[in-house]
């Protein structure tokens, strides 16, 4: 995965949304580029106007890109962003036994939540309501929280930076 700032991937496929493209490299993680039990995970949330993805790969790449085009790429090479991308994983890590494998892993629709592992065995989800998650009591609580701790850390540096 490349690092830096861009509003789309080099050459996507013709009509394609960039955001998709992205999303399928990060569902497709094989051990050529991350070789570990968990090789990748993403908070991704559904709004009205389409959806966001946080993914934090084994590397510390960290990146939030959305469907309505923009985002930040690369931003694991900022300490903090590395830092919140380790606790994201080390959370869905302890709790892998809540997301439910799988082999297809929808886009969330409006005030959905998903969270997303993957591993060497296969994609993993945890898949529910945003209100769900935002519940204590949930168990995509701890998750959503750490997520959103890597939302809040690239948000912070893209501000210092000027962004």
């Amino acid at each position: 995965m490349k690092l830096g700032r861009r509003k789309q991937p080099p050459n996507p496929p013709s009509g394609e949304n960039p955001y998709l493209g992205l999303r399928r490299q990060f569902l497709e993680l094989g051990p050529e580029v991350v070789d570990a039990p968990l090789r990748a995970v993403a908070l991704e949330l559904g709004m009205a106007g389409g959806s966001a993805s946080v993914v934090c790969v084994a590397d510390g790449t960290t990146s939030m890109y959305t469907s309505g085009g923009g985002g930040y790429l690369g931003m694991g090479g900022h300490e903090p962003v590395r830092q919140a991308n380790a606790v994201f994983r080390a959370a869905v890590a302890a709790r892998l036994d809540t997301l439910a494998p799988t082999v297809d892993v929808p886009l969330p629709g409006a005030g959905e939540v998903n969270v997303v592992a993957v591993t060497a065995d296969g994609v993993r989800l945890l898949r529910c309501a945003e209100a769900a998650a935002k519940d204590p009591g949930s168990p995509a609580y701890p998750l959503y929280v750490a997520g959103q701790i890597v939302v809040t850390q690239i948000r912070l540096v893209a501000e210092a930076r000027g962004r």
